[in-house]
């Protein structure tokens, strides 16, 4: 391959040498500020989470596939399911 009257191999799959940056990284002073700014602490998000899951209303197919069953309803609180068998 020529370019402007050069021989050059084609294709020499060499990379650029990539120079190292000129400034120091703030990625971590950035993303500390952004937990600080728009993040709760994990308990806070899990109660919010059970708050919204509360409030929800669900059919009986919606309510068995959550539980793990297809086809039947998940058993109400303090019932016990019936057997498999």
């Amino acid at each position: 391959m020529t370019i402007d009257g050069e021989a050059y191999d084609p294709f020499s799959a060499e990379t650029l040498k990539v120079l190292p940056a000129t400034h120091p990284s703030l990625r971590h002073q950035i993303i500390e500020a952004s937990r600080r700014k728009y993040s709760i602490p994990a308990d806070a998000a899990k109660k919010l989470i059970a708050e919204e899951e509360a409030g929800i209303f669900r059919s009986a197919q919606e309510k068995a596939a959550i539980a793990g069953k297809t086809g039947e309803a998940a058993p109400a609180a303090g019932q016990n399911p019936e057997p498999l068998i």
